[in-house]
């Protein structure tokens, strides 16, 4: 008689135990990125943001999630705030980030899922002939702008000495022509894009450009918290990224952005 009520106990409590996996398999996952926004990666889709939240990021997260009936959230905050609430467990994860050995250390990264292209911009009204750059090495030679709390290990500079005070590219690109700074560095998808937000910085007549001679496409991933949760979610992640690469949808998807 002790065998059949151990069992039963043992039955009732792996019932249990089940039934709790399955809630937090449903549970929602909150996802944050930047409030400067990342055209055509992820926008609000209109002006005013305060509608939906969309782009190519946002398709394949939404294609991940509804393969595995999981229910999430976007929320557009300051990049830093986003990276600190990921890292924190406040947010599951991000949707657009490149890689460094510091991002490596405090978060799950996802599989490479898009590629871009390193391109870099200078003021043709201090540089009317352009920029003598062969390699990306020749990049440190500058006064370099970036956007606060990015990344820019991957293009080769010390992120450390990289002026990091503009809020947004508007900020930047006014830093660039009033000789503030001598170039930035981005990648030439995200600048086009931002003609969907109609910020139309790509047919400024005075913003010069030209691709990194040596630089590779730059592979960008998701982010998730390292914890238990993160762990779980990254490998779905990656499992159904590896799906949608074989079969095509990935390679679709990005195609309606980039004919």
């Amino acid at each position: 008689m002790k065998i059949y009520q151990c069992a039963a106990v043992f039955l009732s409590i792996f019932v249990s135990c089940a039934l709790q996996a399955a809630d937090r398999e449903i549970e929602l996952v909150r996802i944050c990125d930047d409030s400067g926004e990342w055209p055509p990666f992820i926008h609000y889709q209109s002006r005013e943001k305060t509608d939906q939240i969309v782009g190519f990021s946002v398709d394949v997260i939404e294609a991940v999630f509804a393969e595995n009936n999981i229910k999430f959230s976007i929320e557009l905050v300051p990049w830093k705030r986003c990276l600190r609430e990921v890292e924190s467990g406040k947010y599951d994860m991000l949707l657009n980030a490149s890689y460094s050995e510091e991002r490596a250390e405090k978060y799950y990264l996802s599989s490479g899922y898009y590629a871009i292209t390193p391109y870099y911009f200078y003021s043709r009204k201090h540089n009317p002939n352009g920029l003598p750059i062969r390699s990306k090495t020749d990049l440190s030679g500058y006064r370099v702008g970036g956007i606060i709390g990015y990344n820019y290990d991957y293009w080769g500079l010390e992120t450390s000495e990289v002026d990091r005070d503009a809020n947004d590219y508007n900020h930047l690109i006014g830093k660039l022509h009033r000789h503030r700074v001598d170039l930035f560095v981005e990648n030439l998808e995200v600048i086009v894009g931002f003609t969907l937000l109609g910020q139309n910085y790509i047919d400024d007549p005075d913003l010069g450009y030209a691709p990194i001679p040596d630089a590779l496409p730059t592979l960008f991933y998701m982010l998730f918290s390292k914890n238990e949760r993160g762990e779980e979610l990254m490998r779905l992640v990656n499992k159904s990224l590896a799906d949608m690469q074989s079969s095509g949808q990935l390679q679709k998807l990005l195609k309606s952005y980039f004919p």
